[in-house]
């Protein structure tokens, strides 16, 4: 599924704190906005010590009724140490959109 933009219910900004300037979404992602009031639900955060295809998996699930622009800017919060590093490495703006 790729990222559809335009859609009226994305009405309020992201507010990226200064962990979230530094990931490798596209300026296109960063900049899109959507809608008021979204709060992660709760996900523990992948750290190595467990299945990474389990984590991708849980946040798919948690995330299922949102729409893909909530699933880019948001899975880096579910992520820590080494993993948040290798994540914080990718090339700048190689993320794009969200594929189920």
């Amino acid at each position: 599924m790729n990222v559809k933009f335009g859609d009226e219910r994305l009405v309020q900004s992201f507010d990226l704190d200064d962990d979230d300037k530094n990931i490798p979404s596209s300026k296109e992602l960063k900049a899109k906005e959507f809608s008021n009031g979204f709060k992660m639900p709760p996900l523990e955060k992948y750290n190595r010590r467990s299945d990474p295809t389990n984590h991708i998996n849980m946040y798919k699930t948690r995330l299922q009724d949102y729409i893909p622009i909530v699933k880019c800017r948001n899975f880096h919060t579910t992520i820590v140490f080494d993993v948040k590093r290798w994540y914080k490495n990718l090339k700048p703006e190689s993320i794009r959109s969200w594929h189920s």
